[in-house]
């Protein structure tokens, strides 16, 4: 059978060697196309799908399956703890019976969550490997291969499809992923200091009664728990998950693959998580939905398109307004500088929107004076000092002495270590901003500073 594990081998393969190998990539992700959208999403823990399990027998990819009371106690047990189908983890639990047929119980318990959990990660990578793809195809002579693969990304995977009976943008449903992970990542982690050295089986007549979805039978039988090992590496495991499906995130933003309900989705998001260790992530997404960008390319079009999004403009001047209320100050104003800047810039390629709400010179103007004024600069310059604690060790610099930044044991307590492999996308995002105001905003900057030092004199 066709696994994401293949897909993950093959994708690996086929863009090391640009070109080998390309048909059956294709073929491959036309085949993986409906998992890839569905993200993480295999199902969750249902009644129906327990009462299959405990009358002996279960319909698994299509075949039905005879199991016994061992089986169906094992399997009920992990689509509890993991949150699952029980027809997807009783299919996972089969193939390792299948393949190791003297696994004993607390054996195929653990290498069923370890399967479980590889197969997230391989799912998260092929995004990755995707998204990375076609953010290459922008460059000048792209191989044809990143050209397929940029066209298949915003053709097949962005779009939005019917999910859960709503629609939503594979974007949307990537936050959405992010934003459970949080909680799941934070009840892991408590699992796993709580837990005891070893696994523990379910032995006869054992009952689940944490779940509330499951009935509950109150009859003999040892309750079936996680050891600490196998809590830990499943705690692991949804860190990886979380990080790089927030690193696909801001490679969708970067892209211009983001809608104005994305946009909202995220800015909602910042103005009530400001230490949290996503927040980065989230915010990098969000400065690079306004990215300048070709104005005759996809993500040019979609950017035009968000500029003069009357919903959009209208929201943001509420969420940005001075009155609104956000966690932190400094990045309510570093969102909203760069805003301030994406209208700017639309309005410099096309005059006639100067005239237009959103665009006009006084607004403009008075939105840069807020943010700077909002400690825009004190955020930027505490977040290049993060940047620069992750990457090397040298000394700060006098100025940045002055910086005000969250308590260090408090921070600890909130944010795990960036991603090697955003620090560097982070930098470059605030590069941008930099270079964008420097670009649209030099009279403004020169203004503010001689409206402080008349205050000053």
């Amino acid at each position: 059978m066709n696994s994401i594990a293949a897909l993950r081998s093959i994708l690996a393969a086929t863009l090391s060697s640009r070109g080998h190998g390309e048909q059956d990539l294709f073929d491959d992700l036309l085949i993986h196309k409906s998992r890839l959208r569905d993200i993480l999403d295999v199902g969750h823990p249902n009644q129906q799908e327990q009462r299959e399990l405990q009358s002996g027998r279960i319909t698994v990819n299509g075949r039905s399956l005879a199991v016994n009371a061992d089986f169906a106690q094992q399997a009920i047990f992990l689509a509890q703890q993991l949150k699952c189908s029980e027809k997807y983890i009783a299919s996972i639990l089969h193939t390792i019976m299948a393949d190791n047929p003297n696994i004993g119980p607390v054996n195929s318990i653990e290498a069923t969550i370890v399967e479980f959990h590889l197969r997230r990660r391989h799912l998260v990578d092929c995004l990755r490997y995707l998204f990375e793809a076609a953010e290459l195809a922008h460059l000048p002579d792209a191989p044809r291969l990143y050209l397929r693969l940029e066209a298949f990304v915003r053709q097949e995977l962005v779009p939005t499809i019917k999910s859960a009976g709503a629609d939503a943008s594979l974007a949307f449903r990537i936050f959405n992923e992010i934003d459970s992970l949080g909680a799941l990542v934070a009840q892991a982690q408590t699992a796993s200091q709580n837990a005891q050295t070893n696994t523990v089986p379910s032995g006869p007549g054992a009952y689940f009664p944490s779940c509330s979805c499951y009935p509950t039978h109150l009859v003999q039988g040892s309750q079936p728990s996680l050891g600490y090992d196998i809590l830990n590496a499943r705690y692991d495991s949804l860190k990886y998950e979380r990080r790089h499906l927030a690193m696909v995130y801001h490679q969708i933003a970067r892209l211009g693959y983001f809608s104005p309900n994305e946009v909202q989705k995220s800015i909602d998001w910042l103005a009530l998580n400001s230490n949290d260790p996503m927040t980065f992530y989230v915010l990098a997404a969000a400065l690079a939905a306004f990215d300048p960008a070709d104005p005759h390319s996809f993500a040019g079009k979609v950017r035009k398109s968000l500029a003069i999004d009357k919903a959009t403009i209208a929201y943001m001047k509420r969420q940005l307004a001075p009155t609104a209320c956000w966690n932190e100050p400094g990045l309510k104003a570093i969102v909203s500088l760069k805003w301030t800047l994406f209208m700017t810039e639309a309005r410099h390629r096309d005059p006639s929107l100067e005239n237009q709400e959103g665009f006009k010179t006084e607004e403009l103007e008075s939105q840069i004076w807020n943010a700077v004024q909002g400690d825009a600069f004190t955020y930027l310059a505490a977040t290049l000092l993060k940047i620069q604690k992750y990457l090397y060790s040298s000394p700060l610099s006098s100025f940045a002495q002055f910086v005000q930044l969250v308590p260090e044991q408090q921070e600890q307590q909130q944010r795990e270590p960036l991603a090697d492999e955003f620090k560097l996308s982070l930098l470059d995002t605030c590069d941008v901003l930099i270079r964008s105001l420097l670009t649209y905003a030099n009279s403004e900057l020169r203004k503010i500073k001689q409206r402080q030092e008349d205050v000053l004199a």
